[in-house]
């Protein structure tokens, strides 16, 4: 027969676990009123000892998250501003210094059809003609040895000031496969070194070097020099992002971490369709540059407000440092348990009989082990098909009929429901199944732009 207290004990226990299910804030503080008159009671026992402390979803991991989407914000303008860096601009060949002939004119007389990349070589003679002359038509024609671009809406943009026209039109999907490369080698080495020295050292790291560089990149003087800044501008962004992410999901329990892994996503719509109103209001792609950039500075100066993961102070037996922790997030959940300090020990112990008896791994195991591997390459495709399509929609918007600046929120918006819809997915049908279905609906949609004509298509509502 049961004694009392073991029934009290797994009364308790069963109350705890249906609370847990309920993440709204008034809520929590109900909890933290109710366990403040209960500070003894043993926690709900699960496998993350460290979670059933804290509690696996409270206002202390939402106030991280909420610095988290600042961020993923951040991100998606310095991700997204080649859109605006370089537009479609109407420029041609410049006039000489001494010509006092209007753009029109000199566009009818001394350009041949193609009015962008070349000109007639004879310049000389039309100062000697008619302002209603149309002579030269048949005069040899050479290319532009420099341009004069469309002021009329933008008033620098970086294709103007490095002359990224012609011939060296190819430099801006240069710039752009850089700062993709960027991050590309920040996803290896960033999270090597966020497994060495900790989280939070990395985060700071990785907000230091996008803010330099991104000042940086405001000032170039060349081509080159704003490109590098670029790729060292995502290196530090990607690792931001990657960082912010893995910290997310060690400090949010496993039912939340489908919710709060796509949710971080949502910093990155809010900047993506706010893009658009900044470019707006600036107009100059100097000015741009500074102010997607500010934003660092404000996460600069509160990331040490952002706790190191418990986890990782755990796995390197820094037991004191992530007792504080755990007890300033306990307290900030509203939860007030004792032996803290016993059961992280208790919680390293079994983590290193554990490790005793498994032999780490490496990147290489993920395609020598049957069956991995082929999940491995199958997400890479993935990934790699999903981002490919995804960037080059994107980038293009400039290429669609109407208002560029619409049609850039517009593209930006419509990932809202798409990510309320994924939440919804995950939770009621899994991963696999809307993977493949989504992959296919945005696979058909791709092929279905070849049967449409190839003009400008005009919609009118009126």
């Amino acid at each position: 027969m049961r004694t009392a207290t073991t029934i009290a004990t797994n009364l308790v226990s069963r109350y705890s676990k249906v609370t847990m299910r309920y993440t709204d804030y008034f809520h929590s503080a109900q909890i933290k009123e109710n366990l403040g008159k209960k500070s003894k009671e043993e926690p709900p026992q699960t496998n993350d000892v460290i979670l059933d402390i804290i509690g696996h979803d409270g206002l202390w991991q939402r106030w991280i998250f909420l610095w988290m989407l600042l961020a993923a914000m951040t991100v998606s303008w310095h991700y997204m501003a080649m859109s605006f860096y370089a537009p479609n601009l109407d420029y041609w060949c410049s006039r000489p210094d001494d010509s006092n002939r209007t753009v029109q004119e000199w566009k009818n007389v001394a350009l041949p059809e193609d009015k962008r990349c070349s000109r007639f070589k004879n310049q000389s003679t039309l100062y000697f003609m008619d302002d209603n002359s149309t002579n030269l038509s048949t005069g040899e024609v050479v290319s532009c040895d420099s341009w004069e671009y469309d002021t009329s809406f933008y008033s620098s943009t970086v294709l103007s000031q490095f002359d990224l026209v012609c011939e060296r039109e190819w430099l801006v999907s240069l710039s752009t496969s850089l700062f993709n490369v960027g991050g590309i080698i920040s996803n290896v080495i960033v999270a090597h070194l966020s497994d060495r020295f900790g989280r939070r050292p990395l985060l700071a790291t990785c907000i230091i070097i996008p803010l330099c560089s991104g000042v940086a990149c405001a000032f170039s003087t060349s081509f080159v020099m704003f490109a590098t800044t670029r790729f060292f501008v995502a290196f530090g962004l990607n690792g931001l992002y990657n960082v912010s992410y893995v910290l997310l999901m060690e400090i949010v329990g496993p039912k939340q971490r489908s919710f709060y892994g796509v949710a971080i996503h949502l910093g990155w719509c809010v900047g993506f369709v706010c893009f658009p109103g900044v470019v707006w209001l600036l107009r100059d792609w100097f000015w741009i540059q500074m102010a997607i950039t500010t934003p660092l500075v404000v996460l600069l100066l509160t990331c040490w407000l952002i706790p190191e993961s418990p986890r990782w102070l755990i796995s390197q037996g820094r037991i004191k440092e992530a007792e504080k922790i755990v007890t300033k997030a306990t307290k900030t959940n509203g939860n007030y348990l004792s032996n803290i300090d016993a059961r992280l020990k208790m919680m390293m112990e079994t983590r290193k009989v554990h490790e005793s008896k498994t032999e780490s791994g490496t990147i290489l195991d993920l395609f020598r082990t049957p069956g991995l591997w082929q999940m491995t390459l199958i997400i890479y495709f993935t990934w790699f098909s999903g981002i490919f399509v995804y960037y080059g929609l994107s980038y293009n918007t400039n290429e669609l009929a109407g208002d560029p600046f619409v049609n850039f929120a517009l593209s930006g918006a419509v990932e809202f429901p798409a990510y309320f819809l994924t939440m919804f997915a995950i939770y009621s049908k899994g991963r696999k199944i809307p993977m493949v279905i989504t992959t296919g609906i945005g696979g058909l949609a791709c092929l279905l732009t070849y049967p449409l004509p190839s003009g400008r298509l005009n919609f009118s509502f009126m």
